[in-house]
């Protein structure tokens, strides 16, 4: 339910919409998908037609290979961030995005990428989402790898399954409380 629960904040922030009750400030979204293609767009497209709306302009979308581990790679991110006056950028997903030169296990490898995103952010003035994969006990707390992952974000937030209900938790935040949750269902719909 990751994705679907990206898609939900990508629209939130692009309409200015409440997220988990929350005001959320309206911003251009970058979404950089760089795992089922097809599939996000489709998904996408679905959400605009159940929601009754476009995004048009308000996200933009990059399905070229992105490599966080390279300094050339941030700086195409920051210029299509720059052109575009993104407010948000999202990575799907930090293992596709180290492209085999970076290991999510190394505490070195993980603190260059959070110094790259940090620098993409700088970079921008956008803030920058990274999904990342849960390790393989769905109900542990830690996601999977280097433990600078959580140490060194601002927030993580764990989406799970549990029942055949998805949820979602904040398990860490700078600066704001940890444990606000919520659910959401995933709903079949047909599109052709």
């Amino acid at each position: 339910g990751k994705t679907f629960a990206l898609i939900n904040i990508l629209f939130c922030v692009a309409l200015g919409l409440p997220w988990a009750g929350r005001v959320v400030e309206r911003g251009n979204v970058l979404y950089v998908c760089l795992e089922g293609h097809t599939g996000f767009k489709v998904r996408v497209r679905v959400a605009e037609v159940e929601r009754g709306v476009s995004l048009g302009d308000r996200a933009q979308f990059v399905d070229w290979p992105v490599n966080l581990m390279r300094l050339e790679h941030i700086h195409a991110l920051a210029k299509v961030a720059r052109k575009y006056r993104i407010k948000l950028i999202i990575i799907d997903t930090l293992s596709a995005s180290i492209a085999g030169e970076g290991d999510d296990s190394s505490n070195k490898d993980m603190a260059r990428l959070i110094h790259h995103a940090s620098l993409l952010a700088r970079m921008t003035g956008a803030t920058v989402l990274i999904t990342h994969h849960t390790g393989r006990d769905p109900n542990a707390s830690m996601e999977r790898g280097a433990s600078t992952l959580r140490a060194n974000v601002d927030t993580s937030v764990k989406v799970a399954k549990l029942d055949n209900q998805h949820h979602w938790e904040v398990v860490k935040s700078r600066d704001g409380p940890p444990g606000i949750c919520g659910k959401f269902e995933l709903v079949p719909y047909e599109y052709s």
